[in-house]
């Protein structure tokens, strides 16, 4: 089993977090999803025909700042 990256994703990308969401095209912008750090969550993006596995990774710079 090979493991693929996807980068590049938009925060205003289309989401649906289940297939019933999806059949129902219920989606929501990627930067309403609630993640906290090293969560990791399958979605569906809109306009990929495969499930992708989004995983939220906060950065500490040296000044003690955050970014996501």
């Amino acid at each position: 089993m090979t493991q693929e990256e996807l980068l590049d994703i938009d925060t205003d990308d289309l989401i649906s977090q289940n297939k019933y969401a999806t059949a129902k095209r219920k989606s929501q912008n990627l930067k309403t999803l609630e993640l906290k750090d090293h969560e990791k969550r399958k979605v569906d993006l809109k306009d990929l025909s495969f499930p992708v596995n989004l995983l939220k990774k906060v950065f500490k710079n040296e000044d003690g700042s955050t970014g996501e």
